[in-house]
């Protein structure tokens, strides 16, 4: 083989390799978005709200119990609030976090097919925000909106504030880590 012969192969391998290289790369970053919404899906929240409530507000309303937000003993001897403790509170600290959440369905609005960050099957609707409640403001029919499910990157700005709602409930939950 000539020097020539060789300088082509040597480019044409750094090509592919680069090439290569950058499809492992965005391989990699879609598996870790896997991972995060694994860790971060609604119903992992919907688990968290469950016990932030029990240790924070400790709400009986209506809409808790019927959600699950209490606990079975609770539901059996304490009467049902008329207000939402729960829906304030856990608001107080979305705004914490700098998050969103937008309420009913619009005329217009599609539903944006499946999604990793539900897991109940819920097709989320492209909307500006971070939550998404389908008919009430009560925290009992909700989906993660499109400022969240719409990101590419697990370092996106609005998915690290997903994961610091989730840190600020697993305190609330279990109390501070030591």
């Amino acid at each position: 083989m000539s020097d020539r012969s060789l300088d082509r192969l040597a480019l044409v391998s750094k090509i592919m390799l680069d090439e290569r290289v950058i499809a492992l790369r965005k391989e990699n970053e879609l598996l870790r978005l896997q991972l995060f919404w694994k860790d971060h899906c609604d119903s992992q929240l919907k688990i968290l709200m469950e016990q932030a409530n029990q240790s924070g507000p400790n709400c009986s309303c209506l809409a808790c119990g019927a959600c699950g937000r209490m606990d079975l003993e609770s539901r059996q001897i304490r009467p049902m609030d008329s207000t939402c403790k729960f829906k304030r509170w856990f608001e107080n600290i979305l705004a914490s976090c700098d998050m969103t959440c937008v309420t009913g369905v619009f005329k217009g609005m599609e539903p944006a097919g499946q999604h990793m960050s539900c897991v109940r099957g819920d097709c989320p609707y492209d909307v500006d925000a971070h939550f998404h409640h389908l008919a009430h403001e009560d925290w009992v029919s909700w989906i993660y909106g499109a400022k969240l499910w719409k990101a590419q990157s697990v370092n996106d700005p609005e998915l690290l504030k997903l994961k610091r709602l989730f840190e600020v409930l697993e305190t609330q939950a279990y109390g501070p880590d030591e």
